[in-house]
């Protein structure tokens, strides 16, 4: 990280603290050492029902032993998966399924470059109904996807995990897939993706995809993540709603503070961000998309437009999407405003509602500027995902379409719970329609 002018403010998984499995643990063979109760081995495979703990085991061995979580509360911690020639086409030697909660932690997943079918290989299945958690795992090098999400309805927890040189042998390779998934109240952060060789054809270093019959995606972020290209590669990051596999949606997905160095992108094809306009997709919505920053330069990567494509093609552009929606450029989702209209005289009140895209908590006394000359004091909503400003109109006071000038912090602080700033400039708003007018007479009143 100290080649780049503009490293991330964070600590970066492989970089400022160790990833994969833990030094002095000593490794079994899981077809020859005892296996926790809940645990049986037949043939090529291991099979767990939890609730159980998988700690230490070599699934390396022998050509490559499959591990697949059928039931209950499992943790997988400290444990080597190498594909081997046992896992055959889908290359797959992890598979997670049923009403199951697990976590993957300290972990080593490793592709060995083999490659697999088109769409349907992957080194990690998971299809469960329940919570899944990688957290300080080492992925690479993997032939196809690394993770594909199917099924649920899920929570996807993914942080502090390295992904190293992924979709190397396979056409449509992602590092993170989703097809046909029920995702909510996810997050995925403080990740490394690194390519140093050719590889990810499909959807870029981290795009959430909702994709193929039944997807749904709600409640999605995507930030503080640093993104390494240095080879040919397409996209970065973004979020999508594919419909070409069958009917999908998704709502309230957030990509922001995310750091990247584009270079093989750039040379391929000229942006970072995911370009709707080129797959005929459609964006969630509602969705946020910002601050995506050059670690070459520390300029922030805007999100091209329909009028400002990326300059490979006219097609790469992200909004306006098909439907004609275009994203929230900050951490506002949108306001809400009461009332929404008419002529509001003193000593009334104007209240908005920000809906933003994650719980914020607020410090402090922060005010929006109004074009009335007046402003709405903060009033409530700290810790959740709706902050209340208030308006008293005072005498004097006047406008037409009542509007957001500015947001003035007044010395406070908006922050998420990692310490991130919130990004306010979609406050800026202008509400036709809604007039303030007062009389100078009514002062002192």
């Amino acid at each position: 990280m100290d080649g780049y002018p503009a490293a991330p403010p964070w600590n970066v998984a492989g970089v400022h603290y160790p990833l994969g499995i833990r030094r002095n643990i000593v490794l079994k063979d899981p077809t020859a050492a005892d296996l926790p109760m809940g645990c049986s081995l037949t043939g090529t495979a291991v099979t767990c029902s939890g609730p159980v703990t998988l700690e230490g085991y070599d699934f390396s061995l022998h050509g490559g032993t499959t591990l697949s979580i059928s039931s209950g509360n499992v943790m997988v911690r400290d444990c080597l998966f190498v594909v081997g020639p046992n896992q055959g086409a889908s290359g797959r030697i992890v598979d997670v399924s049923g009403e199951t909660s697990v976590r993957f932690l300290h972990n080593e997943f490793d592709g060995a470059n083999i490659p697999v079918t088109p769409q349907r290989g992957q080194t990690i299945n998971a299809t469960n109904a329940g919570e899944i958690i990688f957290k300080y795992n080492y992925f690479h090098n993997s032939g196809g996807d690394m993770i594909d999400f199917g099924g649920g309805p899920q929570v996807n927890v993914v942080q502090y995990n390295l992904f190293k040189d992924i979709g190397l042998n396979t056409a449509h390779s992602d590092t993170l897939q989703w097809c046909g998934s029920v995702v909510h109240d996810s997050d995925i952060s403080f990740n490394a993706v690194v390519q140093t060789v050719s590889g990810l054809s499909g959807m870029g270093l981290v795009v959430p995809n909702s994709e193929c019959p039944g997807a749904r995606m709600s409640n999605l972020l995507v930030h503080n993540n640093t993104l390494i290209s240095k080879t040919r590669d397409n996209f970065a990051l973004g979020t999508d709603v594919m419909q070409d596999a069958g009917p999908a949606a998704a709502d309230h997905v957030a990509v922001f503070d995310n750091y990247v160095d584009p270079t093989g992108i750039m040379s391929f094809t000229a942006s970072p961000w995911f370009p709707t306009g080129f797959y005929g997709a459609t964006l969630p919505r509602p969705s946020a998309l910002h601050s995506l920053i050059d670690m070459r330069s520390g300029s922030p990567v805007p999100v091209p437009t329909k009028s400002k494509p990326a300059s490979i093609s006219p097609y790469y552009y992200v909004y306006p999407d098909a439907a004609g929606y275009t994203p929230g450029l900050s951490d506002l989702y949108s306001i809400s405003i009461s009332p929404a209209s008419g002529v509001v005289p003193a000593g009334q009140t104007i209240t908005f509602v920000l809906d933003m895209d994650e719980p914020w908590e607020v410090r402090g006394k922060p005010k929006l500027s109004l074009n009335s000359g007046g402003a709405a004091e903060y009033s409530g909503g700290s810790g959740s995902t709706k902050l209340t400003f208030t308006y008293r109109v005072k005498a004097g006071q006047r406008a037409t379409d009542l509007a957001i000038t500015a947001v003035d912090l007044d010395g406070g602080t908006i922050k998420d719970a990692v310490g991130n700033s919130a990004n306010m400039l979609g406050a800026v708003a202008t509400f036709h329609g809604l007039d303030v007018r007062t009389s100078r007479r009514s002062q002192g009143h």
